[in-house]
């Protein structure tokens, strides 16, 4: 877009070609060649800020919540999601929005909706690589004994009971096994059809699907025994 401002260099290599000409000695021509930052731009913050450290402004619009509250949320978030207890992007966007009225921050957000804008969002998650994720589901009885305390105990009991028979260094005689359920009928995704067709199909091996369960057992070495099932 015309007008539009860009900066092809990153903070990192602009701060190591600023401090390469303040505590090396390089001449700001040499520095502006070996780190592709433009030789008026790094001249002029030279002259400007001499040898005291600085951050290299950010272009377009500044964040709405400062770098310390943004990672404190960003905490929240992720302990939350290590609780069993993950948000969604909505919850995210109107948690923002709470943030910046009562901290007083200068905002662009809905006011009608109260919550952050979808740019916000996006512009966020690329910042500290945050990605979306489906969770699987955790039964709250279990999700309590997941704990650091439990894990290890189960281990070193484990560990006992390996070192005890003597197959610490057998892993074709260690086998674990696990049931899952299989279902042959699958709900359909959705499909591209005419406008204004009413009635459409995606064909499956049945209509009503029965759900079959399946005990899989392996090896420590990797041999397998014929799965057990049960319908």
């Amino acid at each position: 877009m015309k007008g539009e401002k860009r900066r092809n260099y990153d903070s990192s290599r602009f701060k190591e070609a600023y401090m390469k000409v303040i505590k090396d000695n390089w001449s700001v021509y040499k520095a502006s060649k070996e780190y592709g930052i433009p030789w008026s731009t790094l001249r002029r913050h030279i002259a400007t800020h001499g040898g005291e450290s600085f951050d290299l402004p950010k272009l377009g619009r500044p964040f709405t919540l400062d770098s310390d509250l943004e990672c404190k949320f960003v905490s929240y978030i992720i302990k939350m999601q290590e609780l069993g207890f993950g948000l969604s992007v909505t919850d995210i966007k109107a948690k923002c929005y709470a943030l910046a009225v009562q901290a007083g921050k200068d905002h662009q957000f809905n006011d009608a909706k109260r919550k952050a804008g979808a740019y916000w969002w996006w512009s966020f998650k690329e910042r500290y690589g945050l990605s979306l994720r489906t969770p699987e589901k955790l039964a709250a009885c279990r999700a309590v004994t997941a704990n650091r305390q439990n894990i290890d105990d189960f281990y070193k009991k484990l560990l006992d009971v390996v070192i005890e028979l003597d197959i610490l260094q057998k892993p074709e005689r260690i086998y674990n096994c696990d049931e899952t359920g299989v279902t042959f009928v699958v709900k359909p995704s959705k499909i591209v059809t005419q406008t204004g067709k009413k009635v459409i199909y995606s064909r499956t091996f049945a209509e009503k699907g029965v759900t079959q369960t399946v005990l899989g057992c392996c090896s420590a070495s990797g041999a397998s025994v014929p799965p057990l099932d049960h319908f």
